[in-house]
């Protein structure tokens, strides 16, 4: 989990559901077939931490995944179906909305290559 993932789920822990870090990454590890870059696995970790594994096995979401539509430009597209995950119990909170666009970004944020020379 990189230091943004760490951030998305510290600042908003309690709001919702939590499987734990560690359970949320083995779900997306294990479901998710499309190859993901460090951004776009941390941000989903935090989002399965969140929604829970059911919810995310029979998501539209996962299928885009595994269909590779990732483009926000495009659609459907991932990065904007996370937004769609705002509402729990019939009712859109503030903190979730702020979560799934710091989700949002994290995952259509570019991994920067560090140079080693």
């Amino acid at each position: 989990m990189n230091k943004i993932g760490r951030t998305i789920i510290a600042k908003y822990k309690g709001k919702g559901a939590a499987l734990g870090v560690e359970k949320a990454a083995e779900i997306v590890d294990e479901h998710v077939t499309f190859e993901l870059n460090e951004n776009q696995w941390a941000a989903l970790v935090c989002f399965v931490d969140n929604i829970g594994m059911a919810s995310f096995i029979g998501s539209k979401l996962l299928q885009y995944l595994n269909n590779g539509w990732i483009d926000p430009s495009k659609e459907p597209n991932v990065p904007d179906e996370i937004l769609l995950w705002t509402v729990w119990d019939n009712k859109q909170y503030k903190a979730m909305v702020e979560r799934r666009e710091a989700e949002r970004a994290l995952f259509v944020r570019p991994v920067l290559i560090q140079n080693k020379g």
